[in-house]
Formats: structure tokens, sequence, C-alpha cells
């Protein structure tokens, strides 16, 4: 399905992607490609962690510079960007413990991406857990078990599936609900600990859709005395 964003391009169009990414396109493109490379803006000012997180932005400056943006003023506007809500988006320090808000995360692959850009600024409690998408769980699973002190997990198929064919074998709860999810995630953490709220898995079942868990979500954190 992505590659409907480059497939009806023309001459006078642009494709801003990765040298990964291009080697997987087998087609010939009509548009101009540009390769984004985080190594360039490896030394600016960035406060949203991750690496790939660097390479979303290697896409933005690229962007920046086909509208002839000069590099000061994109300097400048990325040091004070503070993130997109939902990806790795810090909430608050609650009680010692920094509570990150990775809602958009909905596939194992993302979720290992947030642990590893988190996994040095403290021990993590991750809340994941939702709806099979019918994805290989194994490198999550084996993520989870080397990075994180313990995990609260949301209810639901893909939850089931992950417990019943992988082993955990780090503490764990299954929460009765969503509130319950992120008593028992706050239940595991102590001051210096990071809650990483990253699903790996869909938001149905329990909800709508991922944007009615992320805006709970954000809610019950905020209203945390």
């Amino acid at each position: 399905d992505k590659a409907n964003i480059y497939k009806y391009q023309n001459a006078g169009d642009f494709l801003i992607t990765s040298k990964n990414v291009k080697a997987l396109i087998k087609s010939k493109l009509k548009s101009k490609i540009l390769l984004a490379d985080k190594k360039e803006a490896k030394n600016w000012k960035f406060v949203v962690p991750g690496e790939h997180q660097r390479q979303n932005l290697a896409y933005a400056v690229e962007v920046a510079k086909l509208f002839k943006i000069p590099i000061n003023k994109i300097k400048k506007t990325v040091a004070g960007f503070e993130g997109v809500e939902g990806r790795l988006q810090f909430l608050r320090n609650y009680r010692g413990i920094k509570i990150y808000n990775d809602n958009n995360a909905t596939t194992p692959e993302a979720t290992i991406a947030g642990i590893e850009a988190l996994k040095r600024e403290g021990k993590i409690v991750l809340m994941c857990g939702g709806a099979d998408k019918k994805l290989d769980l194994d490198n999550f699973a084996r993520a989870v078990n080397k990075n994180c002190k313990a995990v609260s997990f949301i209810p639901g198929t893909g939850t089931d599936i992950l417990l019943k064919s992988h082993k955990i074998k780090i503490p764990y709860k299954i929460g009765k609900d969503f509130k319950d999810v992120i008593l028992k995630g706050l239940e595991y953490s102590k001051s210096g600990d990071i809650i990483l709220f990253s699903p790996a898995f869909a938001s149905f079942g329990m909800f709508n859709n991922e944007y009615e868990r992320n805006d709970l979500f954000v809610k019950i954190i905020k209203k945390l005395k």
C-alpha cells in the first residue's frame, strides 16, 4: 500500500526515501529520488528520542531543502521541536517516573524501536497488548525479555497469542480494563524508571480506534496525583 505514494508520480515529483527502502523498489520511477541520511543531522539539537526518529528528521530536512529553506532556519526549528503526540511523546514526570506515550506504535517492530530508544534512560515498564494483527512476535518477545523490567498488558487477542506462544520471563500482569492496565504499570514502577505505553497491537476490541485509546491514556496520566 505504501507503493501508492510514489506509484503515480511524474517527472516533476520527488520521492524522499532511504537507501534501504530504495533497494526494495523494483519498478522504474518517473519521479526524482532523494535519499535522506540521518548521519547528516547527527550533531543537531533534537530532543525526540530514537534512531528511527532521527531518520524521520532526515526526511523532513530534505523536504525543507526542496522548498529552499535556509539550513540555519531548519536547525532552529528542529531544536524547538518537541515531538508528535503518540510517537514517543514525553507526557510527564510522575513521582520521578518518566511516562512516554507511544500509542501510534501498533506493530511489534514499532514498539521495539521505542524500547531501543529509551532503554539507556532507565528501567522500562512496558504497557502493551491488544488485538492480534497476525504479525511475527519472536523478535518482540526477545526485546521485551531483554530490555524491560516488567509488563502491564492490555487484554486482547494479540496479548493472548503472545502469552500462549512465547514465554515472557519478566514480571507481568494483565489489566481488567485500560485504567487498571495503567495502575498495574505504576505498581511495577519506582522513581528513576520509565513507563512506556507502546501497544505493539491494534486497538480494536477495547477501543473504536487508536485515537480513542490515545486520548484516554493522556487523560488518565494527566489526572494522576
